[in-house]
């Protein structure tokens, strides 16, 4: 191959103003006979970047520039977009290009998908993402491209791989940080679509930044990954649980089903080759039994990772309320503390509901209400709560064999249930069936929610 002549590098290098010129030109003047020589002292002098070096000496002619932005070297590759470090020439402050294949944005209804899933979150600042700062389109390279801020290197994927699994209050840590940017995620109309260990950078538990939002999501499926893998279980999840792909819950399953990976090593979801559904059918949830010393967070991580969408946790804002509640659960002391508690209410009045949940919240449980007997069990079976009260008052004698059942499943789960029965005047007597019972006590009305709370405390 004959070398590429001074006069076309040079050319190259100021067509794109990759190099002040005067070095550009000091540099053949003092290597006329050979191009190799003055590129190398132009590197050397800091002008170029080995990379730019490489390509120029090369032949190559373009991809050097995106708009105002200056490509110093290749940072990866992936079927849809190859992905640069580059320099901000106004700045002068380090970005990231991601620089999509023609062959993706060829189709206009491609490019719109793509647009209407990433603009919402240009501009956006937050402390635990990857910021996007701009999409564009370049004309001379014919390329649309994406523009970040530069993220951390290790994935929480390598993190693992190098260290093992994450101790438990590194996980809380972890999504803490994770919950506050979904919430901010949802007040822009968007959401992750391809949430996984990868997508997850971090530098320490203290340090998570989120990268790659939406984008992956827009393309077609190109070839096997663990990216494209998992946006085929986001679509099997969207269809078997009739969400959209783009619903915020979904992220949830898959946050759950990587932080049970790195609690566990083990991935709930098997390996790669089986089709979508067949993994998600044959999903095995975090056992009660592998982090015996803290049961808070495997009712978490069971929560997230719930297949049925009404046991899931619902939203951002009430895993981040979930998180910190099995922090608090984690340092309070052994007796005495309500912090981590969780207590499901039986109740129809809809006064009643929100003096109950504000009173207990105060007090630091984590409180559950519905109206409807039969979510009670469908929780418990998914998520075991600590205690209940069951206004019989006001849904009937007829409840009562919700209460029966209740303490049959937690007879069958070996984990102790504490239920408390609220009666009207007229239904005293039943009080008189469960006197001797250490797990079940009746209070007549009136009382107060603040005797509910002494009554729920003296059981234990």
């Amino acid at each position: 191959m004959s070398e590429v002549s001074a006069q076309t590098i040079a050319h190259t290098i100021a067509k794109h103003q990759l190099a002040n010129q005067d070095i550009v030109r000091a540099a053949f003047a003092r290597h006329p006979d050979s191009t190799g020589k003055a590129i190398n002292q132009i590197v050397k002098s800091g002008a170029l970047t080995p990379w730019q070096a490489t390509r120029l000496l090369t032949g190559e002619a373009h991809g050097y520039r995106f708009g105002p932005y200056v490509m110093q070297d290749r940072a990866g590759s992936t079927p849809i977009a190859r992905i640069f470090k580059a320099i901000d020439t106004r700045s002068g402050k380090p970005t990231r290009i991601i620089a999509f294949r023609r062959r993706h944005t060829a189709d206009n209804r491609q490019v719109e998908a793509l647009r209407t899933a990433v603009e919402p979150l240009v501009g956006w600042e937050h402390p635990q993402t990857v910021n996007y700062l701009q999409l564009g389109y370049e004309p001379h390279e014919g390329q649309h491209y994406l523009v970040t801020d530069v993220p951390p290197l290790a994935s929480l994927k390598s993190h693992l791989m190098e260290n093992g699994a994450l101790e438990p209050t590194a996980i809380l840590t972890i999504l803490e940080q994770v919950a506050a940017a979904l919430i901010g995620a949802v007040g822009r109309k968007a959401a992750h679509r391809d949430l996984g260990l990868d997508t997850i950078l971090m530098e320490n538990p203290e340090s998570v930044r989120i990268d790659l939002w939406a984008w992956p999501a827009c393309f077609p499926f190109t070839t096997t990954s663990d990216s494209t893998d998992r946006r085929r279980l986001y679509t099997a999840l969207s269809e078997s649980s009739r969400l959209s792909e783009s619903d915020i819950r979904n992220d949830i399953f898959f946050l759950g089903c990587a932080m049970h990976e790195a609690l566990t090593g083990k991935d709930p979801l098997g390996g790669s080759g089986a089709p979508p559904l067949d993994k998600l059918d044959s999903m095995v949830p975090l056992g009660n039994d592998e982090l015996p010393n803290h049961p808070r967070i495997v009712r978490l991580i069971q929560s997230m990772e719930s297949r049925a969408v009404e046991n899931r946790c619902p939203s951002p804002m009430a895993l981040l309320d979930e998180v910190r509640q099995a922090r608090r659960a984690m340092t309070a002391p052994a007796t005495g503390s309500a912090a981590g508690t969780t207590v499901f209410v039986l109740e129809d009045q809809l006064e009643l509901q929100d003096v109950i949940r504000e009173r207990f919240r105060e007090y630091g449980y984590r409180v559950f209400i519905a109206a409807d007997p039969a979510r009670a069990m469908e929780r418990y079976v998914s998520t075991p709560f600590d205690a209940a009260i069951v206004d019989v008052g006001h849904l009937g004698v007829g409840v009562l064999d919700l209460v029966d059942e209740l303490r049959e499943a937690s007879k069958r789960s070996g984990q102790r249930l504490r239920i408390i029965l609220l009666l009207d005047t007229k239904q005293a007597h039943l009080e008189r069936d469960y006197r001797d019972s250490a797990d079940v006590k009746a209070l007549v009305r009136p009382f107060s929610v603040g005797r509910i709370h002494r009554t729920l405390q003296a059981m234990g």
